[in-house]
């Protein structure tokens, strides 16, 4: 079948406390990323039900917070070839090339250690530049990731081109609230948005964007009762 992989990213707080496997224990150490690393790629694959799989490719950062005993992590992931429906594990699994436009995720998750016993407790990606340069009433949280162009040029090297989709969130413009912590609100009251951004690794997101479009109206509303 042609056309480019469309992608759902479940980018809310994920399912708390759910475990994986790592080959190496998680530890609080400074030097226990690339562990806790491998784990969160695992458990965001692992609640991805859909699409394909996602290979770690980079850990842009990493910190213990919280007595050593939180972890937070800046992850990279690339689109693989792999279903979510194949059983082979993900880093078997060859990430897509270039030319066939895979998808980027950029995450940001947060892991708790106890007793031995890593865990993560949350990931989400962020829209905050999004959110900071509009007008509109409350945030905007994302809802998926379309499509994303690779190329290359000589004075920014890679580039990323990327279109997503975000819907209105509960929160208020403004609010104390954690965009992570965002809920969308119901079909019929939430607009969504279509936006285009662009990143590089010298200067970093660039542009956004945005299309606004009005909240969905289902079908059977616009039958009248007899």
């Amino acid at each position: 079948m042609k056309g480019l992989p469309t992608l759902l990213l479940l980018c809310s707080t994920a399912l708390l406390c759910s475990a994986a496997p790592a080959v190496e224990p998680v530890t609080c150490s400074e030097d226990g990323g690339a562990a806790a690393a491998r784990m969160a790629a695992h458990h965001i694959d692992e609640n991805h039900d859909h699409g394909y799989k996602f290979k770690l490719s980079e850990i842009k950062g990493n910190k213990v917070v919280d007595d050593g005993c939180e972890i937070e992590l800046q992850l990279d992931l690339m689109e693989t070839t792999c279903h979510n429906i194949n059983p082979k594990h993900f880093e078997d699994c060859m990430i897509r090339r270039e030319t066939e436009r895979a998808v980027m995720a950029n995450c940001s998750v947060r892991m708790s250690v106890r007793i031995g016993d890593a865990r993560v407790r949350n990931y989400h990606c962020d829209t905050r530049q999004v959110n900071e340069n509009t007008t509109n009433q409350n945030y905007f949280i994302l809802k998926d990731v379309g499509r994303i162009k690779i190329g290359w040029m000589m004075t920014t090297g890679s580039n990323y081109w990327a279109q997503i989709a975000l819907v209105e969130s509960h929160c208020p413009m403004g609010s104390r609230i954690l965009p992570e912590a965002c809920k969308p609100l119901c079909p019929d009251r939430a607009r969504h948005a279509y936006c285009r951004s662009s990143y590089s690794k010298s200067k970093g997101l660039g542009s956004v964007e945005c299309e606004y479009y009005p909240p969905m109206v289902s079908p059977h509303s616009t039958h009248k009762r007899s």
